[in-house]
């Protein structure tokens, strides 16, 4: 569509920008949080650590190290809607999903992954709520590992 003389850009394409610039902040929010002792890493097509640039747009999967993202959804309620592993394991008993294990990612961060998807309209303040919740419960999970660890 020409508007003013200008080619209008797709509403699709709108929305995949918006969607990655929101997954890249959640990204920022939760690994960049003032703790030492986070492991983690991107499951998927990352270049490195935190460079999603050919993940898809509006999906981040995140394995924490130390984490057991089961329990980390029990304890973050209805706060921050997430799921554990990836999206062909929803209903399974495995422990770790067949697409991760297929993806080759290690145990100990398969068993703390948790996916998050972003929407066309998920606003900054909803990116900053979900980061700072889930980032809490890493944080307490961490730290009671820690404790049982220590003499």
């Amino acid at each position: 569509e020409i508007k003013d003389g200008k080619k209008e850009e797709p509403q699709w394409k709108k929305n995949a920008q918006h969607m990655k610039a929101m997954r890249q902040r959640l990204l920022e929010k939760l690994v960049r949080q003032p703790f030492d002792d986070i492991v983690w890493r991107i499951n998927g097509p990352a270049n490195d650590d935190d460079d999603c640039s050919n993940c898809l747009p509006n999906t981040l999967s995140i394995g924490i190290q130390g984490v057991h993202s089961g329990e980390l959804l029990s304890n973050v309620g209805n706060k921050v809607a997430c799921s554990a592993g990836s999206a062909c394991h929803a209903h399974s008993t495995q422990m770790v999903s067949p697409v991760l294990q297929a993806m080759k990612v290690p145990l100990e961060f398969a068993v703390g992954t948790l996916r998050l998807s972003i929407g066309p309209h998920t606003t900054i303040q909803q990116i900053d709520t979900a980061a700072s919740v889930l980032s809490h419960e890493i944080q307490r999970q961490l730290s009671l590992a820690t404790k049982k660890q220590s003499p």
